[in-house]
């Protein structure tokens, strides 16, 4: 994609009615010339349990190690549960070289491989990471910027609080948006007090499966997750003051409560949808897919060497060299019934029906036939 890099100013000041000051950040107009040569680049990891990192670290994985590379981790069970402040007992985030921010400390997420994709891309470039996702957190409830935009004002808090009680969720993290822009803030202070003025490169969101909700009374997530995305990409950008900060999604390939999917409603298939017609649709917005990676034992999660693909395919996004595994998918699109499709995941063969000159193939699912399309 076409990347756009915006250069934040070394001084950070307050925040003002709960967005990020714009003394904090500097003006859209302010790109980044080819004179800058080897200046930082800034990158915010955000989504939930796949961006988190739920993803078995091996040795060989332990061992990485990438230099001139900085990642700020910023866990949401270290937060006080009604506050937006961490808990005294957990200390404050601290810039450190680069180290696996998984949920838990046995897990990875993408951070690893993004880094060293970007290191045989730009050699002499420092990079920093700043990482905030939650678990099994939605765009409809915990990631909404904003009370009053047009899709929450449709279902309100009280159906997100009614869906916490059903899920067994924590109501506090109704507070997720608000951490994440805590944790930003945290991060850019930090590299403000370090005399550390770097350029932005984009963000890298992982996040859908728990909006492809399947129980009836939660299809509303799905269903507004078209406005919700559109929603929450503008939000990002006005809150970091870059219209144009690259954006890159993975597409997701799990959802939530599968057994009561049907050939009537299929929320994976929604969301996905949804995934791929923003990318498609909104400048300085990329998508991969993971169709062809592999998932471990619990269904939804990741293996190792699928998170390591991830990493790269995030990287290849952004134009940072190219995934040395499968193609990258760039695009989902919906196509009618084909007599091959069969109920399961699975491959099927290249050209058994039309979507189009790029078409590479179909996945079957419960909802029926897709489209796989590739560049």
């Amino acid at each position: 994609m076409n990347m756009t890099l915006f250069r934040l100013r070394a001084s950070l000041a307050c925040l003002v009615l709960g967005l990020f000051s714009c003394r904090s950040l500097s003006s859209p107009s302010q790109t980044r010339a080819d004179s800058l040569g080897e200046r930082p680049e800034l990158y915010i990891l955000a989504g939930q349990s796949n961006m988190a990192g739920q993803s078995p670290l091996t040795p060989e994985i332990q061992a990485i190690h990438v230099p001139d590379v900085y990642v700020f981790c910023v866990y949401p069970y270290r937060f006080e549960r009604e506050r937006d402040e961490y808990r005294a007992d957990q200390g404050f985030p601290q810039w450190e070289p680069l180290h696996p921010c998984g949920a838990s400390p046995e897990f990875f997420g993408p951070e690893l491989s993004f880094a060293q994709a970007f290191r045989k891309a730009k050699p002499g470039t420092p990079l920093y990471l700043i990482k905030y996702a939650h678990g099994g957190t939605s765009l409809a409830c915990e990631w909404q910027p904003d009370p009053a935009s047009p899709a929450f004002a449709s279902y309100g808090l009280n159906s997100c609080q009614e869906f916490f009680s059903k899920a067994s969720k924590d109501p506090s993290s109704i507070r997720t948006y608000r951490r994440f822009r805590k944790a930003v803030q945290w991060g850019l202070e930090g590299l403000s007090a370090q005399g550390i003025d770097p350029v932005w490169g984009g963000m890298l969101w992982f996040q859908g499966e728990a909006d492809a909700e399947g129980r009836a009374p939660f299809r509303w997530l799905s269903a507004n997750y078209p406005t919700n995305l559109t929603h929450f990409v503008q939000s990002v950008r006005r809150d970091l003051q870059h219209p144009e900060l690259p954006f890159v999604m993975g597409q997701i390939k799990c959802g939530y409560e599968q057994a009561e999917w049907d050939s009537s409603y299929h929320p994976l298939a929604l969301v996905r949808q949804t995934q791929a017609n923003f990318a498609r649709n909104t400048p300085q917005v990329s998508l991969f897919d993971t169709l062809d990676l592999a998932f471990k034992e619990d269904g939804c999660h990741y293996n190792t060497e699928s998170m390591r693909i991830i990493g790269q395919r995030f990287a290849e996004s952004l134009g940072l060299g190219t995934a040395d595994q499968a193609p990258r998918l760039k695009a989902f699109l919906a196509c009618p019934q084909h007599p091959s499709c069969q109920a399961g995941w699975g491959w099927l063969k290249q050209g058994e029906a039309s979507c189009g000159p790029d078409a590479k193939g179909y996945f079957a699912d419960k909802g029926g036939c897709s489209c796989l399309c590739a560049p």
